[in-house]
């Protein structure tokens, strides 16, 4: 949808009619979820990897916001899901902070780094962006390794205690799981909510044209700084949860890998597109996992299925979705 001044605005506020047809999958979807854990037999290996794709989700959901809706090519998401990360463990396991207070820290934290990444690097794009985002990614992953005295650099933080909420104790997978799965349907809300927003719409204005969005009165500096503040909260938000899930952060779950994990999620699921990159993160892990037999060759067939996927569908699984579920209109007498 194409509006006077050739932005492409972001889609409409979700009609009444389009929600009551939305209710249904999405109840199946939120009762397959809630019913996995007795579906897989409360089986642990099964549970930890659905917990790890729900960290995935959190990840790529706010990656969503700075990449997919926003169109601002950073590098830098990983650093923050490492602060926060690093940040929820040594105040739990350390200074003997309260979960609670410390999911603060990891969130606002990141938050505040973000914000001062934006103020630096907001006036560049493309490649630009990229190599400034990138480099602030080295530096954060430097300072992981070579601080020794605080990281342990690659000896990691070891010990982490589990999440605790009064005397309960998230410390099994089923209930860690049923934690991040409440955590995940949270953040997808609040995407959704921001999607169809004016927040929303001038991110996808200022992804389509910079120039146009600002000649209609939307301030691309503020704009993009709101959507490195929210990238970075989430990505903190998924390292708290990471950090006590597996209880034991080093600088290996940082690198360039993560990062390339997450763009090919974006791609494949769709930018802007929350459900295509909901379903893909959780697709993308259990494929890594249960294609780990096959080892160097997995690379090479996710290559494979990317490059056919970007010449059949450049916007994502979601477009070709929507195109191949889209009813043909009737034949004209």
């Amino acid at each position: 949808m194409t509006d006077r001044v050739g932005v492409v605005a972001a889609p409409p506020a979700i009609r009444p009619r389009a929600a009551t047809a939305r209710i249904g999958p999405l109840l199946g979807v939120a009762g397959l979820a809630v019913a996995f854990p007795l579906l897989a037999g409360y089986e642990d290996y099964l549970l930890f990897n659905a917990c790890v794709a729900l960290i995935y989700v959190l990840l790529a959901t706010g990656y969503n916001f700075l990449i997919g809706m926003c169109g601002q090519l950073a590098m830098s998401h990983v650093a923050f899901f490492g602060i926060g990360a690093y940040t929820s463990a040594l105040l739990t396991r350390d200074l003997r902070w309260p979960f609670l207070v410390a999911l603060v820290a990891a969130v606002a934290l990141p938050a505040l780094c973000a914000w001062v990444m934006a103020r630096a690097a907001v006036r560049f794009v493309g490649p630009y962006l990229a190599m400034i985002t990138f480099a602030f990614h080295a530096m954060t992953l430097t300072l992981f390794i070579n601080w020794t005295a605080v990281t342990n650099g690659w000896g990691g933080l070891s010990r982490i205690p589990p999440i605790r909420a009064g005397g309960f104790a998230f410390n099994t997978p089923t209930r860690s799981y049923y934690l991040l799965i409440a955590a995940s349907a949270l953040a997808v809300y609040v995407a959704y909510r921001v999607k169809y927003s004016r927040v929303g719409r001038a991110f996808f204005a200022i992804r389509e044209n910079r120039l146009a969005a600002k000649g209609v009165g939307i301030d691309p500096a503020r704009v993009i700084t709101l959507a490195f503040c929210l990238s970075g909260a989430f990505a903190g938000l998924a390292g708290s949860f990471h950090a006590h899930l597996v209880r034991y952060v080093d600088p290996t779950s940082f690198g360039l890998q993560t990062l390339i994990d997450l763009l090919i999620i974006l791609i494949i699921g769709g930018r802007g597109s929350i459900l295509g990159v909901t379903a893909t993160a959780v697709g993308f892990v259990f494929a890594l996992e249960y294609l780990r037999f096959l080892q160097d060759w997995k690379l090479i067939i996710f290559g494979a299925l990317l490059i056919v996927l970007i010449n059949v569908s450049p916007n994502g699984v979601a477009d070709l979705v929507r195109r191949l579920g889209r009813r043909p209109a009737p034949a004209r007498p």
